[in-house]
């Protein structure tokens, strides 16, 4: 009978274990990961759009601007691999994926804001009190990026990232 009581205080531990971490991880999820995904979801049905529609929804509606764009036609994957900018360029093998039909491309990267937070510098004197040293103010800013791929004037491939 002691046995019994022992096992099922034991599951019972586990279980609210599983419970805690499952609510501490959701609880980790930034803001700013949330962003992304709704971005991405909102994107997925725009494949096979018209530029200007896609583009009216990151600009206008999203308020997204401008960051890096460049157009070839019938491009080789040494030109897309040349074309990168920063961290938002291709991978060979997605270079050789996404550009393998003949077309005219257009790459654009759009940029926003999506999070401050800005922190002030100071110390702590010998009674405990706070009090500022140097009055620098820190500010972190993150910023979400969407890579837009268009072959024809239609959308074919994005990533969002931060």
């Amino acid at each position: 009978m002691r046995m019994i009581r022992f096992e099922s205080r034991r599951a019972l531990l586990r279980l609210a274990a599983l419970v805690f971490l499952a609510v501490f991880l959701v609880g980790c999820v930034s803001t700013e990961a949330l962003q992304v995904k709704t971005y991405q979801a909102e994107l997925r049905p725009m494949v096979g759009r018209n530029e200007p529609e896609v583009i009216a929804l990151i600009t206008q509606d999203w308020k997204f601007g401008l960051l890096n764009r460049w157009a070839a036609e019938n491009p080789d994957v040494e030109t897309v691999l040349k074309n990168k900018f920063r961290s938002f360029g291709f991978s060979k093998s997605e270079a050789e994926e996404i550009f393998t039909p003949p077309g005219k491309y257009q790459v654009i990267v759009f940029t926003k804001p999506l999070s401050r937070e800005e922190v002030q510098t100071g110390g702590v004197d010998s009674s405990g009190n706070g009090m500022l040293l140097t009055n620098e103010r820190l500010q972190s800013v993150t910023h979400g990026y969407i890579r837009i791929v268009l072959r024809d004037a239609k959308l074919i491939h994005f990533w969002v990232g931060l």
